[in-house]
């Protein structure tokens, strides 16, 4: 099944897509997906087309319309999406079991003509479990557990829960249960709650189709974060001591915050701004226990300590807790309506490729029982080939990064056997090259890149973690420090109409090809607001390329507001417009190494106060860039410097 999935995506990649542009609109849009006379049992289908390839000038937006009778007379749901995206998730459930019809058209710069329309249709899954409310741990567990099993002996399935709150766990196992190679999966929770005992995951989800869980609220009996207050600093040896507070277990200390290390998240939480984080302890941080509950903490480093002061909250937290879910190479996994209380790890995620991943109308929210917390869980650590569309979420004050989209792996040169043809290696735990993927070629050894191109025909070459990769163009000579890197992990991303409150690092992270991100609130984070093309170690980078990035309003982040590029990675094509920024720190926007690229349209505002006013940073840096367009500021902080910055 897996192999048919990527053998569909090589071809749907490679397909030729409609040139269409200003000149040539009478061209319709070719559909694909979902097929038509196909059957689904997904309330949440991935619709795709062949669509306009998308330039920096040309990102053109198309209509999608769903309805339940061919006449498109009762239509359900109407939508556009921009950033030049050929592929839709609609936040309507289509819970009715019955044909539904759809169609689409550019609707941007100009109307183009409907496409041909087609028919799915909505149907019951094979086999129906229903777990009756008051049903105790055990009966849950073994109903869920027998479900996964029918689903990976070849057959769709639904699990219903009757409305009602339930327990699991604890577990002798990471997961409570595992849907594994199953071509249809979905959990009905009708409101349900269930909290989790002990440290175990909710689910694993792996090599699986068509799954989906909806209007479920997850709980854990034990907060995902110990809160502590400090009592005293003592200047002299740069220590501190700190209190747990009385709501919290001693004994989780030892989990999210253990003796010699790993307490990375040990961090001073803003007592004004809920989710923005003031400072924090390095791992291997000396701590001794003075009395129960109470310790003493350092000496700590020169750049972290400054300015703790008696009363200063601190949580310890980290990814030792079990979470919801975790999902490896998965087609359609769809996360609807779902709650998330002070979720202890990732909520979802692991590795792997995992194609048309969504989540729509998912919560992270903090504990109720903890009203002085303003922890609410770690987000997301999407992996993979991924296409991830996310929307009408509400991350309350995350401890951790956002979605950190885009998962390369990088394969070593064995030897150039002409200007076109190469052998890699492939360690087994890579992910595979396929035809049509795109590949940056860069020299570990000084950080420098080298080129980009695509990988036309891949084979096996007979010796065991090597492939054979003719490209589409021809190469210079590389040297034997060369590594190639698989630059479109992400593609065809959308972020949209979603808020976040609050994070340790950096809001959202993005390195890949293909992304609209619009209409989101990042505010209160510690670190970048929106993060294009990120550094991983010392000497990898990553690039963003075709991304639009416009209505969001970012406030309060601690470094730029927008990042896009790296010295050792190319980004362009980029769209940054109309966006709203408030009170930046060090700048409004920074480009680096990105070439081409439009910035109009933004607004910089301050309204808190919270930076001196003496402060000052230019609304855009720019720095080894070209083909830069900036225009249209509106500038409404005195704080700013007005248009571009060129930095050496």
């Amino acid at each position: 099944m897996k192999q048919n999935r990527l053998l569909m995506f090589a071809a749907l990649l490679l397909a030729p897509l409609a040139a269409l542009n200003a000149v040539d609109m009478e061209r319709h849009l070719e559909l694909f997906e979902p097929a038509n006379g196909e059957k689904l049992i997904n309330y949440h289908p991935h619709f795709q087309w062949r669509g306009p390839e998308m330039t920096l000038d040309y990102q053109p937006e198309c209509e999608i319309q769903i309805a339940t009778e061919p006449a498109f007379e009762k239509v359900l749901v109407t939508d556009v999406i921009g950033g030049g995206m050929n592929r839709f998730y609609s936040m309507l459930s289509l819970t009715e079991k019955r044909d539904y019809f759809w169609r689409v058209r550019i609707k941007k710069p100009e109307v183009g003509p409907w496409s041909e329309t087609f028919r799915f249709t909505i149907v019951a899954p094979e086999k129906q479990f229903v777990i009756t409310k008051g049903s105790d741990n055990t009966t849950v567990l073994e109903t869920l557990r027998k479900a996964a099993a029918i689903g990976k002996a070849g057959h769709t399935v639904e699990v219903v829960f009757e409305k009602g709150d339930y327990t699991l766990g604890p577990v002798e196992d990471r997961f409570a249960f595992r849907v594994d190679h199953v071509p249809g999966f979905r959990i009905e929770g009708n409101g349900s709650s269930i909290t989790m005992a002990g440290k175990s995951f909710f689910a694993e989800v792996a090599s699986s189709q068509n799954v989906e869980l909806r209007q479920l609220t997850m709980k854990w009996t034990v907060p995902g974060h110990v809160m502590m207050e400090v009592t005293k600093v003592f200047q002299d040896t740069r220590e501190i001591e700190a209190a747990i507070l009385p709501q919290y277990s001693e004994k989780d200390l030892e989990v999210y915050w253990p003796v010699g290390g790993g307490n990375t998240f040990f961090i001073k939480v803003d007592p004004k701004y809920p989710g923005k984080h003031l400072n924090y302890l390095k791992s291997g941080t000396p701590r001794r226990s003075i009395s129960e509950g109470v310790y003493r903490i350092g000496p700590i480093g020169e750049k972290e300590f400054h300015d703790w002061q008696r009363g200063d909250r601190v949580a310890a937290t980290c990814y030792k807790r079990g979470g919801f879910i975790q999902n490896h190479d998965n087609d359609k996994l769809v996360l609807k309506d779902i709650t998330l209380v002070d979720a202890p790890s990732a909520m979802s995620g692991g590795g792997g490729r995992n194609d048309k991943v969504a989540y729509l109308n998912v919560a992270v929210v903090p504990d109720p029982r903890l009203p002085d917390s303003p922890i609410a869980g770690h987000a997301s650590s999407e992996g993979g080939r991924i296409a991830a569309w996310i929307e009408h979420c509400d991350f309350n004050m995350l401890a951790d990064d956002n979605y950190n989209t885009g998962y390369f792996f990088d394969y070593e040169l064995l030897q150039q056997l002409d200007a076109q043809t190469l052998t890699m290696k492939i360690e087994p735990w890579d992910e595979l090259i396929f035809p049509g993927d795109r590949l940056r070629f860069m020299d570990q050894k000084n950080n420098t890149g080298l080129g980009e191109a695509i990988a036309v025909t891949v084979a096996e070459t007979g010796v065991k973690n090597q492939v054979k990769v003719t490209l589409d163009r021809k190469m210079p000579q590389l040297p034997a420090s060369t590594i190639a890197s698989n630059n479109q992990g992400t593609q065809r991303y959308v972020y949209r109409n979603n808020s976040q409150i609050g994070g340790r690092a950096h809001g959202l992270k993005f390195k890949g090809y293909g992304a609209l991100i619009e209409n989101n609130v990042f505010q209160n984070i510690t670190g970048i607001g929106i993060y294009l093309g990120c550094a991983e170690g010392d000497r990898k980078a990553r690039s963003a390329d075709m991304v639009t990035v416009r209505h969001n309003t970012i406030a309060l982040c601690g470094w730029y507001s927008i990042e896009a590029g790296q010295v050792a990675a190319r980004s362009e094509r980029l769209r940054i417009e109309d966006n709203l920024i408030r009170d930046a720190k060090k700048a409004g926007i920074s480009l680096r190494n990105v070439h081409g690229a439009i910035v109009r349209g933004n607004t910089f505002e301050s309204v808190t106060s919270y930076f001196a006013p003496t402060d000052t940073y230019p609304s855009v840096v720019l720095k080894d860039c070209t083909d830069i367009q900036v225009s249209g500021e509106v500038l409404k902080d005195k704080r700013v410097r007005s248009m571009p910055v060129t930095i050496p």
